[in-house]
Parts: structure tokens; C-alpha cells; sequence
């Protein structure tokens, strides 16, 4: 999956109600690959579990919707892991990524290494994003943060692991 502009996506959905991406892995060639799962406006209780995401240029597993899109809900990524994603080092980029007017996203049981920028992020952007939970994730050797949380309203953290996340180069402003 992939393409040489970086459009490639593995599975992406809109509008989609009760979509389940299961023990799947996805691998993305060098410097390519935009997503390997990639939920988007309007959709409602979708779920990427046991699934792995290898190289990709901006995340691993995403969900986002606009504010001018229709608002999206349930979305859980459980048990994924993502290696060496958000190569790009986009802005706001993770490799595991909860975007915009989302409510109740959940990233549970999830490993990130490797991250060319955030680990594991929810941001609300413009937008209205509600009762989010990360719960036993773990985020190891982030460029920036390994877990990113902005402009959300109510949310949980629980247990986790976030390891040698650093702003500048590995061994500084440990996160």
C-alpha cells in the first residue's frame, strides 16, 4: 500500500457505521503510505483491533473529522501497534491519532515506537472533541510527545507507558 505521492491509504472509510479491521497487518513502503487505517467524518463505532502498521509517512491509525463534517463517535483503535510512523514529521501528526469533532475515542492497549513525531494524540483542533480515554498504551522513542492531548474536553489517561519522547534529539527534554 502506498504510492510515490503518499496518497496510499489501507483502509479508509466515511460515513461508516459499525466498520471492524481485525488482526490485519499493514506495510508501507519507504517514505510512502499516508494511513494504514483511516476513519472519517461521520462515522460511528469503528474499530481497528490487533492490527500492526509498519513505515508509514504520516500515522498508523487515524480518525478524524472537520468541523464542517459530520461528527463521528465510538472510534477505537484497541491492541494496534504502530512502528516508525509519521516519517514525514508533519505538524500534529501521530502515529496513532484522534482528530477533530470526535466523541468518545478510545486507544486502548496500543505500542508506538519509532513515532516521527507524536506517539499517541487527541486534538481537537477547531472542533469539539469529548470524553476521550488512552489506556494502557505505550509510546517509546518520539520525536516530540509521546502522548499529545489538546483542546479536549473531558478525558482519561490511564496506565500507560510514555518513554524517551524527545523535542529535539534521543537523551534530551524527556516527556
Amino acid at each position: 500500500c502506498g504510492s510515490s505521492s503518499s496518497i496510499g491509504y489501507g483502509v479508509l472509510t466515511g460515513e461508516c457505521d459499525g466498520w471492524r479491521v481485525r488482526d490485519s497487518r499493514f506495510d508501507a513502503s519507504s517514505g510512502r503510505g499516508r494511513h494504514a487505517v483511516y476513519f472519517s467524518a461521520g462515522s460511528t463505532d469503528c474499530q481497528a483491533v490487533d492490527c500492526d502498521a509498519n513505515g508509514f509517512y504520516s500515522a498508523g491509525f487515524t480518525a478524524y473529522t472537520t468541523a464542517a463534517q459530520p461528527q463521528s463517535s465510538d472510534m477505537q483503535f484497541i491492541n494496534c501497534r504502530a512502528i516508525n510512523c509519521c516519517t514525514g514529521g508533519l505538524t500534529d501528526d501521530a502515529a496513532i491519532g484522534f482528530y477533530g469533532k470526535i466523541a468518545r475515542p478510545v486507544a486502548r492497549g496500543c505500542f508506538v515506537k519509532g513515532s516521527g513525531y507524536n506517539g499517541i494524540a487527541a486534538h481537537a483542533f477547531l472542533s469539539t472533541m469529548t470524553d476521550a480515554v488512552i489506556e494502557d498504551c505505550q509510546a517509546w522513542e518520539s520525536a516530540r510527545v509521546g502522548c499529545a492531548i489538546l483542546g479536549v474536553t473531558r478525558y482519561d489517561i490511564l496506565g500507560g507507558i510514555y518513554h524517551e519522547s524527545s523535542q529535539s534529539s534521543a537523551g534530551t527534554h524527556s516527556n
